[in-house]
Formats: structure tokens, C-alpha cells, sequence
């Protein structure tokens, strides 16, 4: 089993819980972040979603690249990474970002 911590972030002044954990395969090493406010819908964009995803790579053959548009500004990132652990942990990394942030935009009935 592994240890999942809880934190904030705050974007544009907004303040909501993360979920944070370790991944580890044999030679590679990822530190995974992601949390939400959850769902909010179709309201202004202050008062709207936030939402954010963050790996650290500590140990493992990875490369992660900005993607920019045509006028250099950067609008997304590529990740590539090398060997059989360190696909493992990106698998393993991005399955647990995806599940922290459905967990916090699914509506639970009370």
C-alpha cells in the first residue's frame, strides 16, 4: 500500500485540496499531484473550476518537453520516458492524477 497526503493549492485566488503520492518501479521514481474545486458549471470564469496536475520525476529516464503554439506561448507539455519501470510509473502516475481529480468533480449523493 502507499501514502497519499493531502495539501492545497491556490490558482487565481482560488484555494482547494490536493492529493499527493509516490510511485516507484524498480529504477524510476515519480512524485504525482492532482486536485480540483470540483464542478462548479457554467458560471464566470472567477468563480469557475480550478483544477491541477504536477509529476516529479526523482529517479528514471524521463523527458518532459513544453509544447508551444506559434507564437511561442506554451499550451501544453509532452512526456517521454524510457524503459519498462519508468512507463509503469507514468501509467501509474497519470491513472492516479485522473482518479483524484474524478473523485473531487463527481457529484456524491449524500
Amino acid at each position: 500500500m502507499y501514502a497519499i497526503k493531502e495539501g492545497t493549492r491556490k490558482i487565481n485566488d482560488v484555494k482547494f485540496r490536493t492529493f499527493e503520492r509516490n510511485v516507484k518501479y524498480s529504477r524510476a521514481d515519480v512524485d504525482v499531484e492532482a486536485g480540483s474545486t470540483g464542478l462548479r458549471g457554467s458560471v464566470p470564469r472567477e468563480k469557475s473550476a480550478r483544477g491541477f496536475v504536477a509529476l516529479d520525476c526523482n529517479f528514471g529516464d524521463f523527458f518532459f518537453e513544453p509544447i508551444e503554439d506559434e507564437e511561442g506561448r506554451i499550451t501544453g507539455f509532452g512526456i517521454a520516458c524510457c524503459g519498462d519501470s519508468a512507463v509503469m510509473a507514468l501509467m501509474e502516475a497519470l491513472s492516479f492524477a485522473q482518479r483524484a481529480l474524478l473523485d473531487q468533480c463527481t457529484v456524491h449523493p449524500d
